[in-house]
């Protein structure tokens, strides 16, 4: 496989490629109707020389399992239906062999870093210099109140008291819920350009979940001999830093608790969460199955904006969480049933909670590949193969 793999390297950049764009950098987005047939295109060029190196049963039953989670999302809503060909994009992903996809996945980690310097590169200089930008249409229409500028590797909205980092994608949230998933499957380290990167471009986004998830990873791989000065760093900043700092104003103000809920917790607007409780206070059929796809801007075009895992209740009900629970928790079974492997399933879990999209592509490719390597890299797989490079299921 390895030989396969050295043959093939523009075959592998090509379906790490069609991953990046299955995040919507900001140039697809004139073609967003035609989005993911161009995916498609890539992946299909570069997946077809691998998938002739024979899909073994377990690529066959997480393709399955996957398949029944969309037939529900498609069918099996009370009120709407529908149906799309992007529930290809990830079967044919898992159908790769395991050694190509992790192949795939760090060639995808180092393109994202490269994407990431270019824009963070970017960012950093609009704060010095009049670079030169164009608008354009968001991809979105709820945001097209708010134009996007484009400054080549940077897109940003000129909205809030600063400015956060979007990289190439059409909000920061994007940046800050990859970044704290890529910060999960691994020790944190800041060596390398990617750790370094990646890092960087999850604080400059300020995006509540990196953080969270960023603190969590901290816990997790807790050093005794750091937990004392970062408690100390703790203790000067709640102490002696004013309370309208920038941090204070853009993340940790976000933590308040204001009637029950997060102060920062802006995935559901008023008219949804009102929705929502009169959905879940109605039971019935609607609960257990969802009322469909698209069924939250559909029944109320108010409820347009909101991105939270109530929508995936409202939508697929509750039936739909528990295919999508069964789905993740058996890939992790399947891969990596370690400590390091049931950690990263529930950071994959929690940045649920703000990106409900967790079948697309690259949510896929990205949670398979960390499991990969987390298997691969484990002391534990390292004993039981002699410290073999090899994957084998």
């Amino acid at each position: 496989m390895d030989k396969a793999i050295n043959k093939n390297k523009f075959l592998i950049f090509l379906i790490a490629f069609s991953i990046v764009l299955s995040m919507q950098p900001y140039f697809i987005w004139p073609f967003k109707e035609f989005g993911n047939a161009i995916i498609l295109v890539f992946l299909l060029t570069g997946s077809i020389t691998f998938l002739g190196f024979g899909i073994t049963p377990k690529h066959l039953f997480m393709v399955s399992l996957l398949i029944i989670c969309y037939m529900h999302m498609f069918f099996m809503g009370t009120q709407y239906h529908g149906f799309s060909l992007v529930f290809l994009l990830p079967s044919i992903f898992l159908l790769i062999p395991n050694t190509i996809k992790l192949s795939v996945f760090t060639t995808f980690e180092k393109l994202i870093a490269i994407v990431l310097f270019a824009g963070l590169l970017t960012y950093l200089l609009r704060f010095v210099v009049n670079l030169p930008s164009f608008s354009i249409s968001p991809l979105n229409d709820l945001r097209r109140f708010n134009a996007y500028y484009v400054y080549l590797f940077d897109v940003t909205q000129r909205i809030g008291i600063f400015p956060r980092f979007y990289s190439i994608f059409d909000e920061p949230g994007i940046v800050g819920t990859l970044c704290a998933l890529l910060i999960s499957y691994k020790p944190l380290s800041i060596k390398g350009f990617n750790n370094r990167m990646i890092l960087l471009a999850g604080f400059f986004s300020f995006s509540l979940a990196f953080y969270s998830i960023l603190l969590i990873n901290y816990i997790y791989n807790l050093n005794i001999k750091y937990a004392f000065f970062v408690l100390i760093i703790s203790v000067f900043y709640l102490v002696f830093i004013p309370e309208d700092n920038l941090l204070n104003t853009i993340i940790f103000s976000r933590l308040k608790i204001v009637e029950g809920t997060l102060s920062g917790d802006n995935r559901v607007n008023p008219y949804f969460a009102t929705n929502y409780n009169n959905f879940v206070t109605a039971g019935g059929k609607d609960l257990w199955f969802g009322r469909g796809v698209g069924a939250a801007g559909s029944d109320d075009y108010r409820n347009a904006g909101s991105n939270s895992y109530k929508v995936i209740i409202y939508q697929f009900g509750i039936i739909g969480i528990m295919l999508y629970l069964l789905f993740f928790i058996s890939v992790t079974f399947l891969i990596a049933p370690s400590r390091r492997g049931f950690f990263y399933l529930l950071v994959f879990i929690l940045l649920a909670y703000q990106r409900i999209n967790v079948l697309l592509l690259y949510n896929i490719a990205v949670f398979t590949g960390g499991l990969l390597y987390i298997y691969k890299y484990s002391d534990k797989q390292k004993q039981t193969h002699n410290k073999s490079n090899k994957i084998t299921f």
